[in-house]
């Protein structure tokens, strides 16, 4: 049960506390709740982290054009977007690189 601490004033803020039973029970009734919402699209430093490097040598490569990116407009400072799915794509080994490589 959520129960006001005191009567406030209009002017004060008011204040509530909820019960450790409370709180348990709508944890186990609404569990996603508080867990983070995974998205699509990844910020330079998640997909730097992703790819286990630095996000100086992230945007390196986006420079030379060795990583999918999605440029965002951006008036001083050019903002890159990455889809997670493109940079799992790029990491796995397409079958077209192996018989090139077999080729030779």
């Amino acid at each position: 049960m959520i129960r006001q601490t005191s009567a406030p004033s209009p002017a004060q803020s008011r204040e509530y506390y909820v019960d450790a039973a409370e709180a348990a029970r709508f944890l186990s009734i609404h569990p996603r709740t508080l867990q983070p919402v995974m998205t699509e699209w990844l910020t330079a430093a998640e997909a730097a982290a992703h790819l286990k490097v630095r996000p100086r040598t992230l945007l390196l490569w986006v420079r030379q054009g060795r990583v999918p990116a999605h440029r965002l407009s951006g008036v001083r400072r050019c903002v890159w977007r990455f889809l997670h799915s493109e940079l799992d794509a790029m990491l796995t080994p397409s079958s077209a690189g192996a018989a090139q490589e077999e080729a030779w």
